[in-house]
Parts: structure tokens; C-alpha cells; sequence
């Protein structure tokens, strides 16, 4: 019979493979027990394959065959594995970009603030002259501690986001999490 030596396969997770080309040894097979024909009934033949152990002799070494309930064990089990790093994969990506948006957002809280604090020093520039009002001044003071709280929530996200990152990679240490006091405490900024 004829095999092709370029031997193409999809698979569902992995996409499109090549299995190699491989030559092997002759194979022998013998069944350690006496084995039963299949005319008593098909449910006992069942069984008894499944406990079977087959004895394969290969260029001249032999090795035994494991029932198809530890195979599929076996492939349960690899299964499971691949699931857990398609899993952990994907919690390091959600991580990541949690991490990378919530630096944006801090930017962006640091960028509003610094416009919050010039409005609210124009305004109360513009009372002393007589330009302004003293709404202008209250809604100057409104949208500098908006800004403020804004900048708080972005550093808090920040600094979640900073020990998810580490935790979705296993770098998380107890240190990480006592140097979050020296974060939480730091001075806002004006």
C-alpha cells in the first residue's frame, strides 16, 4: 500500500499541521490473555478489551499497550492542560491592556487636572480685576476637585491593574503588596 510523504491535517485549536514523514521499525503484537471470541456478546468483549494489555514488539524491543480508559485519560488530561493555557493566555492580555488603558487614563487625569487648576487660577484672576464673577470662581473650584477625584479613581485603577498585571505573569511578591501603602498614601497632586 502507499502512504504520501507530505501528510497535511487541520486541527480546531492549532489550525493547519504537517505531519513528518517517518520511517519505523517492524511491529509485532501479542495479547497477554486469552481472548475470547466475539459470539458470547458484545457488551463482554467490551469489558474485556478494555482490560486487556497488549504486548507490542518493536525492532526488536517490546512494550506494552495501556487500556483506552488510561489513554483517554491521558488525553483528557491534555486537553485540560491546553485549556489552562488558552485560560492563562488570555488572562495576561486582559491584564495587559487593563494595565495600558488604565496608564492612558491617568495621563489623561494628570493632562484635565493641570487644566482644571489654570481655569480655576484664571478665575479668580478675573475677580481680582473685575472680569469674572464669583460663579466663575465656584465652577473653577467644581471642576478642580472633579479633577482631583478623577485623578484618585485613575490612580487606583492604575495600581490595581499594576498587581493584576503581575499576577496573571506569577511575579506578584509580598513586597508588591506592602509598597502599595507608599502609592495609596502619596500626596495628590496639585
Amino acid at each position: 500500500f502507499t502512504t504520501p510523504i507530505i501528510y497535511k491535517y487541520t486541527d480546531e485549536t492549532r489550525g493547519e499541521l504537517y505531519r513528518n514523514f517517518e520511517i519505523r521499525p517492524e511491529i509485532s503484537a501479542t495479547i497477554s490473555d486469552k481472548v475470547y471470541p466475539v459470539a458470547f456478546t458484545h457488551l463482554y468483549f467490551r469489558r474485556a478489551a478494555s482490560r486487556q494489555a497488549i504486548t507490542l514488539g518493536i525492532g526488536g524491543n517490546s512494550y506494552k499497550a495501556l487500556p483506552p480508559k488510561v489513554v483517554s485519560n491521558k488525553a483528557k488530561a491534555q486537553q485540560e492542560l491546553e485549556s489552562a493555557r488558552r485560560n492563562a493566555r488570555s488572562q495576561g492580555k486582559q491584564a495587559w491592556y487593563g494595565w495600558l488603558a488604565s496608564q492612558a487614563r491617568l495621563v489623561a487625569a494628570r493632562q484635565a487636572l493641570q487644566y482644571a487648576t489654570l481655569n480655576l487660577q484664571s478665575a479668580r484672576a478675573g475677580v481680582a480685576t473685575g472680569i469674572k464673577t464669583e460663579l466663575d470662581v465656584l465652577k473653577g473650584q467644581q471642576q478642580h476637585y472633579g479633577a482631583l477625584r478623577d485623578l484618585a479613581r485613575a490612580r487606583y485603577e492604575s495600581t490595581l491593574n499594576h498587581f493584576r498585571l503581575k499576577a496573571s505573569i506569577g511575579q506578584l511578591m509580598d513586597e508588591d503588596l506592602v509598597s502599595v501603602d507608599k502609592w495609596l498614601v502619596q500626596a495628590p497632586e496639585q
